[in-house]
């Protein structure tokens, strides 16, 4: 194995990171909302507190946080802890925003 190649265990553990910071820090403290209710929220997340709160915040990074949201939300999905609906309503959100999200931060930088 290469050692560029990232394990399932790093890529497990990066996505909680991701996840972690986006229950914890943004709908648990800063939104106060449950999982469930994230998924109207999700264009406030990426495209404000995101780009605000985390120096880190770059085009790349944008894009592996919305890659573990959406396994989050997909894993809530097959566990049936989220409606078909809201899944679909999720990945359209993203869709329409990402594209938007990743024009308007490379502006600022």
């Amino acid at each position: 194995m290469s050692e560029n190649k990232t394990t399932d265990e790093e890529l497990f553990a990066y996505d909680m990171r991701n996840v972690d910071f986006y229950i914890n820090d943004f709908l648990l403290y800063y939104d106060i909302k449950r999982y469930k209710q994230g998924i109207e929220t999700i264009d406030d997340f990426l495209g404000d507190f995101f780009i605000r709160k985390c120096m880190w915040s770059t085009p790349a990074s944008i894009k592996s946080t919305v890659t573990s949201i959406k396994k989050f939300y997909k894993c809530m999905l097959d566990h049936q802890n989220i409606k078909k609906d809201d899944y679909g309503k999720l990945c359209y959100l993203i869709k329409e925003k990402y594209g938007h999200l990743a024009v308007h931060l490379f502006i600022l930088q």
